[in-house]
């Protein structure tokens, strides 16, 4: 099964509008959202900037950008215009457009560029990184906000069955989640220097977005005829019992990372 994102504009309608709802469903959980603004905080980046947030999805991230940093102007664009007709009705301060990084002209210049949870997506993404570097002012920085997805876990025990379909989403829906580690020395090799990272370890304390990602995952394996639709049902009902029982041990951790270009 391919990652749906890297060829969103091959996927039919009803698949875009379940992505969306995916990404509301993380983005608007609370806790997600103060980690993500605190990772933000963190970095102590500079008020009035012009910012670009490159695959933006429905914009709830580029919504709390916004509003944390108060830049000067800030543009948050995406291929698929499923997702930002979605992020226009979100926000009327940030300027949301259909398009790619290729889309922007030479002479439109940015202080930071964002990618939140976009290069595990992009087969080609040092191409993108380059892209993206071509837009930056001087002194300019590239923000990557990435899960850890060797670390992923809703693993009860060392043999929890239920881990097993948090690997098959991992393998289905992020084309580069092996590289994800990698990224540091690809940002150096590309001519960048790291400044700036911070670590958020997210427990879904609110399970709603961790249960749509199981449920994705175990989704999948059925297409695939991996396994079957009654077992797939058994896990969902264990799954179930262990959120009425509050007996889940979630940990998805992600990283906030600033490079600038040397």
């Amino acid at each position: 099964m391919n990652d749906p994102y890297s060829n969103i504009l091959e996927t039919s309608l009803d698949t875009q509008l379940a992505l969306a709802n995916s990404l509301s469903k993380r983005s608007n959980d609370e806790e997600y959202l103060t980690l993500y603004t605190q990772a933000l905080n963190f970095l102590n980046l500079d008020k009035k900037l012009v910012i670009l947030d490159v695959g933006c999805g429905t914009g709830e991230l580029s919504r709390i950008i916004f509003q944390t940093l108060n830049p000067e102007y800030m543009l948050a664009i995406d291929p698929c215009e499923t997702f930002i007709k979605l992020a226009k009705n979100l926000s009327s301060t940030v300027e949301f457009s259909t398009a790619t990084l290729e889309d922007i002209g030479s002479s439109k210049k940015f202080d930071i560029v964002f990618f939140n949870t976009v290069l595990s997506h992009v087969p080609e993404y040092k191409e993108l990184i380059m892209q993206a570097s071509s837009k930056l002012n001087k002194n300019g920085s590239i923000i990557v906000f990435e899960g850890d997805y060797e670390k992923r876990s809703i693993a009860n025990h060392l043999y929890d069955p239920l881990q097993q379909f948090i690997k098959a989403m991992i393998a289905n829906n992020s084309s580069n989640a092996a590289e994800v580690s990698r990224f540091p020395n690809v940002f150096k090799e590309l001519g960048f220097s790291l400044l700036n990272r911070t670590e958020i370890e997210y427990r879904g304390f609110e399970p709603t977005y961790i249960s749509n990602y199981l449920y994705r995952g175990i989704d999948s394996l059925v297409t695939a005829h991996a396994i079957s639709s009654c077992f797939a049902s058994c896990c969902k009902s264990e799954w179930e019992r262990r959120v009425f029982n509050n007996s889940l041990t979630i940990c998805f951790p992600f990283t906030m990372t600033q490079y600038i270009k040397i």
